[in-house]
C-alpha cells in the first residue's frame, strides 16, 4: 500500500509541477504576443501535449485505482488542453488588456489633445517604448517593441475619415505597423499588431 501511495504522490507531484510551469510558459508568451513567440509555442505543443498526457495518464491511472475516474482524467485532460487554449485564443493578452484598457484609453485622449506623454511608460504588465499619433485619422499607436524594422504595439482606431477610410489599409497595414503579420483586434477600435 505504501509503494501505492508513494508512486501515486511521484507522480502527482511531477504531473502538476509540469503541468503549472507549462501553463506559465504558455500564459506569459501569449500575453506578449510575437510572431516568433507564437510560432515556438505552436511547435512547442507537440512536446508539451504528449508529455503533459504521459506524465498525468501515469498519475491518473494509480489515482483511478482508489477514487475513480471523475477527477482524474477530467483534471488531466483539462490541465493538458489549457495551453492550446491560451494560444489559440490569446486568452492572456485580452484579459491583460482589458485590465488595463480605461489606462490606455487616457492615455490616446491625452496624445490626441496634444498633452505629453511620457515615453517610455509602463501600462500594467506591458512596457510602451513609444507613443506615436498619426494624425486624427489615423489614431494612436503604442508601441512596445519601436524598432522600425519590425513595429508592434497597441493601436487604437481613428472615426473614420470618408475621404481615407479606415486607417487600416485592405491588407490589414496600419500607418503605425506596416506590413502587420498579426493582427489581433482587442475590441471596439483596439488591435494588436506585430511586423515580424
Amino acid at each position: 500500500m505504501s509503494q501505492h501511495v508513494s508512486r501515486r504522490g511521484w507522480a502527482q507531484a511531477g504531473f502538476f509541477a509540469l503541468a503549472i510551469t507549462t501553463n506559465l510558459i504558455y500564459v506569459v508568451g501569449c500575453l506578449y504576443p510575437m510572431l516568433i513567440t507564437l510560432t515556438l509555442l505552436s511547435l512547442g505543443l507537440f512536446v508539451v501535449i504528449p508529455l503533459n498526457l504521459l506524465v498525468g495518464g501515469v498519475w491518473a491511472v494509480e489515482s483511478t485505482r482508489r477514487r475513480g475516474l471523475i477527477f482524474a482524467w477530467p483534471a488531466v485532460l483539462a490541465v493538458t488542453f489549457l495551453p492550446l487554449l491560451s494560444l489559440a485564443t490569446l486568452w492572456p493578452l485580452r484579459v491583460g488588456f482589458w485590465l488595463v484598457r480605461p489606462t490606455f484609453e487616457r492615455m490616446a485622449d491625452d496624445v490626441v489633445a496634444g498633452k505629453d506623454v511620457n515615453d517610455p511608460a509602463r501600462v500594467g504588465p506591458f512596457n510602451i517604448g513609444e507613443v506615436v499619433l498619426g494624425s486624427a485619422q489615423y489614431g494612436v499607436g503604442f508601441l512596445v517593441e519601436p524598432n522600425r524594422s519590425h513595429p508592434s504595439g497597441f493601436v487604437r482606431e481613428a472615426e473614420d475619415d470618408p475621404e481615407r477610410g479606415r486607417f487600416r489599409s485592405n491588407r490589414g497595414d496600419s500607418v503605425f505597423v506596416a506590413g502587420s503579420n498579426l493582427r489581433i483586434h482587442l475590441g471596439g477600435p483596439w488591435w494588436f499588431l506585430e511586423d515580424d
